[in-house]
This record gives C-alpha cells, sequence and structure tokens, in this order.
C-alpha cells in the first residue's frame, strides 16, 4: 500500500516560508499575481520570486502540482 504518500506530501510544505504558504493559499484561491501583489502590498516581481522560489525548493515542474499538494495537504 502506498502509506509513504501522505509525509512527503507535509514535508514539501515544510520547505515553505509563512509568506510563501500566504501566496500559496492565495494562489490555489485563483488570484493572479497582480491580485496576490495587491493584497500583500508586494510588487509582482516579488511574488514571481516567490513562486520560483516554492518551486526550487519544492523541486516541482510547476505552481498547478504545488497547489495540488497544498490543497491535498489541507484536506488531511
Amino acid at each position: 500500500s502506498k502509506q509513504g504518500s501522505g509525509k512527503e506530501t507535509n514535508e514539501t510544505i515544510k520547505l515553505l516560508s509563512k509568506k510563501e504558504i500566504q501566496i500559496l493559499q492565495l494562489i490555489a484561491d485563483g488570484k493572479n499575481s497582480q491580485d496576490i501583489a495587491d493584497k500583500l502590498g508586494l510588487s509582482v516581481r516579488t511574488v514571481s520570486n516567490h513562486r520560483a522560489n516554492m518551486l526550487r525548493k519544492t523541486n516541482l515542474n510547476n505552481t498547478t502540482e504545488l497547489v495540488g499538494i497544498f490543497i491535498q495537504e489541507k484536506t488531511k
């Protein structure tokens, strides 16, 4: 059985900073970089950098994969 998959998910989210998780939550809510920047008082470039950092830290290919893992983690 695939007992191991849940732990990896949790480890992935643990790699992220509070700010990154906040941004990820907004992405999961369907907000774009401009919306997120406005809401958090950041520049769009900073939001983009956070997205890139999250992918680098987690070794994922795109934000969609990251959001998928985040949602799985939250619904546990």
